[in-house]
């Protein structure tokens, strides 16, 4: 990997990062039965590998 492709790397997770985070707040402040889905733990890494190891391929 050359310094364009980390760069690139290093963003995805930061920004998977902060949106865990936000949507971990978002979902403990909210009913657990309205909570979004999209904004869960597991659906956000799924999200996350998928993206980076489509950018890593």
């Amino acid at each position: 990997m050359n310094a364009k492709h980390k760069k690139i790397d290093s963003t995805i997770r930061i920004v998977f990062l902060v949106s865990m985070i936000l949507g971990l707040f978002i979902n403990v402040k909210r009913d657990p039965l309205e909570g979004f889905w999209f904004l869960e733990t597991w659906f956000l890494m799924i999200i996350f590998i998928v993206v980076s190891e489509t950018f890593r391929a």
